[in-house]
């Protein structure tokens, strides 16, 4: 039986699909017919509107944020800064790949100390931090590839993963005007879980690395724990 196909633009794949004859036209790049292969309304709008020129400037390692738990809006239309916005006590965030490059920060704004937001890395790759993470409240990042923490990263977050490596040059930072707050990587004190992470197998301070929980004004410093299953290698503490 002779069948009709033509090119589609999809907005998912940012490229031409060979798709039925059938397939509605929802725009697309000006070459002769185009469409998006069926699929809901709203969505071919949510997808479109994702590779805009706008969104297009996102941080190039912040991809496909997808909020699972918690009220969040998550703000990547700013090339150097991206911004979480939580308004819930918790919140949890799945990302495709979580990098932050030198020179580029994201920012969790955060009802309270004790917020939380939890991101998950879901793709094959170790996330990378040569910029800054910042938040008022908690942040952690899961990533079970790794983590790698460059020389110029500046992060304020609880890490884990197999394998972490802080790099010569980096900085955990969980200082506070009133007191000290809590650095975790790889897991708890003694190899206790951490909201029921398991512990890293491997986790690498490099000795210019510096993990500071510090109290800046009045109050008791924090906690720094560095805790693995195999192979630790304390740098600055």
């Amino acid at each position: 039986m002779n069948r009709s196909f033509r090119l589609v633009w999809s907005c998912v794949r940012s490229a031409w699909l060979v798709a039925p004859e059938s397939a509605k036209s929802s725009g697309g790049p000006s070459r002769g017919k185009s469409a998006l292969l069926r699929t809901s309304p709203v969505l071919v709008s949510a997808f479109c509107y994702s590779l805009s020129p706008a969104s297009a400037q996102a941080p190039a390692g912040l991809v496909d944020p997808v909020l699972r738990a918690g009220s969040a809006t998550i703000d990547l239309s700013n090339a150097q800064r991206a911004v979480v916005q939580q308004s819930s006590q918790k919140a949890v965030i799945d990302w495709r790949r979580f990098n932050v490059a030198k020179d580029i920060s994201i920012q969790f704004v955060q009802p309270n100390a004790s917020a939380i937001a939890l991101n998950r890395v879901t793709g094959a790759q170790a996330s990378r931090i040569d910029g800054s993470i910042l938040a008022n409240g908690q942040v952690w990042l899961l990533n079970p590839n790794g983590v790698l923490i460059g020389k110029s990263g500046r992060i304020t977050v609880k890490v884990f993963g197999q394998r972490l490596h802080l790099q010569d040059g980096a900085v955990v930072n969980a200082t506070g005007d009133s007191g000290g707050g809590d650095i975790y990587v790889g897991g708890g004190w003694q190899g206790a879980l951490v909201a029921g992470r398991p512990s890293a197998l491997e986790v690498r301070v490099d000795a210019g690395a510096l993990l500071d929980a510090s109290a800046l004004g009045n109050g008791n410093g924090g906690t720094v724990v560095a805790w693995c299953l195999q192979d630790l290698c304390p740098g600055q503490l």
